[in-house]
């Protein structure tokens, strides 16, 4: 019913295609730990995510931030579709750089990025989706996480799968 309800909402403001003058937004989080990775992960690191789901002008977007804490040498952080117990493909690239050289990475002890997920931010071909609709579906669904890799845990150091923490309402 809750998703019912959020892709009626969200189908309604992107329909319209009119301007609105206030936001839908909706409250999503991840809370990340070596205990969720697949397999799991004996590390010190932990950390979070954070998602504003939004609508403006008819245009749906996700603003996020990524914070890890006691994590050496990350290199990457990502949004993927997998259900929990289960590793999947990258839907979107939250950080990092793939073309960075092999001994690159970020020591992490708070915030390591904030910005915003566009339509254009989605991996062509995701098992996902490939619109905003479909991401915030999934989302919604509890079919993605998050997972940050390090260079000594390539495959994922911490990771959490996304939930919704507040109702999607539109004013």
């Amino acid at each position: 019913m809750k998703l019912l309800c959020v892709s009626l909402a969200i189908s309604a403001v992107l329909v319209v295609g009119k301007p609105v003058s206030a936001y839908a937004q909706s409250e999503f989080s991840a809370t990340l730990s070596g205990a969720n990775e697949v397999p799991a992960v004996n590390t010190i690191g932990f950390g979070a995510a954070t998602f504003d789901i939004n609508t403006s002008a008819g245009v749906l977007g996700i603003n996020f931030e990524l914070t890890g804490v006691n994590l050496t040498d990350a290199f990457m952080g990502h949004i993927h579709c997998g259900f929990p117990g289960e590793n999947g493909p990258v839907v979107v690239w939250l950080a990092g750089n793939p073309a960075g050289p092999a001994t690159a990475g970020y020591d992490l002890n708070g915030s390591w990025v904030r910005a915003k997920v566009k339509e254009t931010s989605i991996v062509p071909g995701s098992a996902c989706g490939t619109t905003m609709l479909d991401l915030v579906t999934a989302m919604i669904n509890g079919q993605t996480y998050v997972n940050i890799h390090t260079r000594a845990n390539a495959g994922g150091e911490i990771r959490g799968q996304i939930k919704v923490i507040a109702p999607f309402t539109i004013p």
